[in-house]
């Protein structure tokens, strides 16, 4: 078995569906966590009814762990964003959005967003539960064998969002939390500096609980800690990459690797010039020499196929390009040019071109965080 096929295995999902147009899956990893549920009933000797109530339990707080994860994606949805899909693993689940919008306030509202569906929950179903129990009109016997008393069961779920809502509130990636307070910080100072303090703190928490977990031999506290450290080191980094990134314009990024023909050159002539100079974008002009399109290699190798090709350019010309401006940072080319799977940007500085980005060109330059 090959590395690749290791790791596909590795990341192999389940799809469970869509809502609200977002497809939801189920990471294999989550399944063997219902096992412990045949240990649980035998540990506290419950009944076949108890042992399916316990299951039934495990869902319902699955399906919490999705609402949360809608709450996120229902924000972004709102300020623009699309979700790609959202994933269930044992460690949560994740929303994983097209992108994560910069702006604090709106970084804010979609990682508050979850925490708040996870409270909202909690507080429909413990609010008539806390009512009964002030006036005495029921009582609650907290052990697993009174699972099937309705009163129990709805109290523990309940109990579980309302855990869900403190633990994703932890100021540490890759918790809410740690968004939360990286928008906070960054509301004050660059993003970048933001990110590095609020990675810090994590951080800081994450090593607690490792040495917590050491010193009351609690091994998952060791183990969530180990995880969250590296999840708010890789934040941190990406975060670095990003910054980086943005420090190459398209005004540096671009080259004058084009030629400028009419409209109604005949295509032989750009193949000819194609082979001759090695030229391989031409910008397509009109009459009044406005840009009306692009032919790029593609183009010209599906005109080759045709000898002596007298066409006009005109037969073959493309509106399928990328406009860009001077001051367009390394990531908004890649959305315009490599998102959008488009053979060629055309930067512009105040409507006039100023030279041109192919797709390659620009993957060379975030490789290697340098121009050439």
């Amino acid at each position: 078995m090959n590395k690749t096929s290791a790791l596909q295995r590795l990341n192999h999902t389940f799809s469970l569906g869509t809502l609200f147009s977002i497809p939801f899956k189920l990471h294999w990893s989550i399944i063997p966590f219902f096992a412990i549920i045949p240990w649980m009933a035998y540990r506290n000797h419950m009944s076949m009814t108890e042992s399916l109530l316990l299951l039934l339990l495990m869902i319902l707080v699955l399906g919490s762990v999705l609402l949360h994860e809608l709450g996120h994606a229902g924000a972004a949805n709102i300020l623009g964003v699309k979700t790609h899909d959202i994933l269930l693993s044992p460690i949560g689940g994740i929303a994983r959005l097209e992108k994560m919008p910069e702006e604090p306030i709106e970084e804010f509202k979609i990682a508050i967003a979850g925490p708040l569906v996870n409270l909202l929950i909690f507080t429909v179903i413990a609010a008539p539960i806390l009512l009964l129990t002030y006036i005495d009109i029921v009582e609650i016997d907290w052990t697993m064998n009174n699972l099937a008393q309705p009163i129990v069961f709805l109290s523990l779920l309940a109990i579980s969002n309302f855990i869900l809502f403190l633990f994703n509130l932890v100021p540490a990636f890759p918790m809410d939390g740690g968004r939360i307070l990286r928008a906070f910080l960054a509301s004050r100072m660059a993003r970048q500096k933001a990110t590095k303090i609020a990675s810090l703190i994590g951080k800081v928490l994450a090593a607690a609980l490792m040495i917590l977990g050491v010193v009351y031999m609690r091994p998952i506290w060791t183990l969530i800690g180990i995880f969250v450290f590296l999840m708010a080191d890789m934040e941190n980094r990406q975060e670095q990459e990003t910054h980086k990134l943005r420090q190459f314009l398209a005004s540096a990024i671009c080259t004058q690797d084009y030629k400028d023909v009419k409209l109604y050159t005949p295509m032989l002539e750009l193949i000819q010039m194609h082979f001759s100079s090695d030229e391989r974008n031409f910008i397509i002009r009109d009459q009044q020499n406005k840009i009306t399109g692009i032919i790029y290699p593609a183009i010209l190798d599906d005109a080759m196929r045709i000898k002596e090709n007298i066409q006009p350019v005109a037969s073959y010309v493309t509106n399928r390009y990328a406009i860009v401006n001077v001051q367009d940072d390394t990531l908004q080319i890649y959305d315009a040019l490599i998102k959008a799977d488009m053979p060629l940007a055309l930067v512009m500085d105040y409507g006039e071109l100023y030279g041109v980005i192919e797709p390659d060109r620009l993957l060379d330059v975030m490789r290697n965080k340098e121009i050439a």
